[in-house]
């Protein structure tokens, strides 16, 4: 079979979920014997052609629209079977779809694979006032939610009225779509997970913290990786630690991340909550050392109030760590709250502190939850797995 992933990240430009989705995606659906192409933005690179990856721009905006013209040419050459749109913004080729059949000419199937619904996503760019502080979005996500995140919609419904099969990555993404789109054009919503290697974290890299490793030792150690922006509630993280340590200061925070220029908002925040003996800023890291970090680690949290089905989550089980997350979005199909993770309700500050205390007084409480979690990545979430359902569906 002859596939042509489309997505709008493909690594090692704009390293972050979407992209590592793909190009996992890719490299498992060669393996089970398919040509795999990618048509995506972001700089070329020098092993885009063996990688059989096909870049139209560096920037994001013209890559999309250079995109569509693009598409057709690889469809003919390649001869192409079935295009998956992974949250994809490169959908107006698909105007010519029925022009194509009209005429008699082979178009492939369409499979449209969505990670988020914008609908939702730009409800959660707002500030929030909480403890008696403010948290403002920056100028970017507002452009973002007023002029992108429109964009994105309609392009998303032209995918979504033209592709022949539609999948989410949860029950709870489906409620989103039932409540949007298909209330216009109604269609079967699959449900199809992301997903992990159950090999994450067994290369061996030649990097060591010495010093940080010393400074956890005998403590428990908490960890977030991610991007730092509104939504993704470090904050309020931030916040429960502050009651947290009054009980019990043997624990360290581990942030990891960075972007939309919210650094200096949380290096002040740690400084206000007097913090800085049990925050250890890392900022930014390269892909391959999330692995590392995730060993150092005992309990991983992300308090966010919006997701699809976070890949950070999915790594930190894949290596039995305990995750304590919110009830929202994907982590309800992911985390069976109290066996294989802990869902806190979004901004409920104390329920994460007693969360993380309750974790902390009960050491075997950690270790049982992350061998659930483990096993459950082995047993839904493998992209083994998950690559040979997508597959099911591109031949169905």
């Amino acid at each position: 079979m002859n596939i042509l992933i489309i997505t709008d990240y493909f690594p090692p430009d704009k390293i972050g979920g979407v992209g590592e989705i793909a190009r996992n995606l890719q490299n498992y659906y060669q393996q089970k014997g398919n040509n795999t192409y990618v048509l995506t933005t972001g700089k070329k690179n020098p092993s885009d052609e063996s990688s059989k990856v096909f870049r139209t721009s560096s920037g994001l905006i013209k890559g999309v629209f250079l995109g569509n013209f693009r598409v057709l040419g690889l469809i003919k050459k390649y001869n192409i079977d079935v295009i998956n749109l992974h949250q994809a913004s490169t959908t107006l080729f698909l105007f010519a779809k029925p022009f194509y059949r009209i005429l008699g000419k082979k178009f492939p199937k369409v499979v449209n694979s969505f990670q988020v619904n914008y609908f939702s996503e730009l409800k959660e760019v707002k500030s929030v006032n909480i403890q008696g502080y403010t948290f403002r979005p920056l100028f970017k996500e507002y452009l973002e939610k007023f002029l992108l995140d429109p964009m994105h919609i309609v392009l998303d419904f032209i995918g979504y009225v033209f592709s022949d099969i539609i999948t989410v990555v949860s029950s709870e993404n489906r409620k989103e779509f039932y409540n949007t789109f298909c209330k216009v054009w109604k269609k079967e919503i699959k449900i199809i997970p992301n997903g992990v290697s159950p090999d994450f974290g067994a290369l061996t890299l030649d990097f060591k913290d010495k010093d940080l490793e010393q400074q956890l030792k005998g403590k428990l150690v908490l960890t977030y990786i991610g991007v730092f922006r509104v939504r993704k509630r470090v904050f309020n993280l931030l916040f429960a630690l502050k009651e947290v340590v009054k009980e019990n200061k043997n624990i360290i925070l581990l942030l990891i991340g960075g972007g939309r220029k919210y650094e200096d908002k949380i290096l002040a925040l740690i400084s206000e909550l007097d913090l800085q003996n049990n925050v250890k800023f890392i900022g930014p890291i390269p892909n391959q050392r999330v692995p590392y970090y995730l060993k150092l680690t005992d309990i991983f949290c992300l308090p966010t109030s919006y997701e699809g089905m976070p890949i950070a989550i999915l790594e930190a089980m894949s290596l039995g760590k305990a995750v304590v997350t919110t009830k929202v979005s994907g982590m309800v199909d992911l985390i069976e709250s109290g066996k294989d993770g802990f869902l806190t309700k979004v901004d409920d500050i104390d329920e994460i502190k007693r969360t993380i205390l309750e974790l902390s007084a009960d050491p075997k409480k950690i270790v049982n939850a992350g061998k659930a979690a483990r096993k459950k990545i082995e047993n839904r979430y493998d992209w083994d797995i998950v690559s040979s359902e997508y597959l099911e569906v591109f031949r169905g």
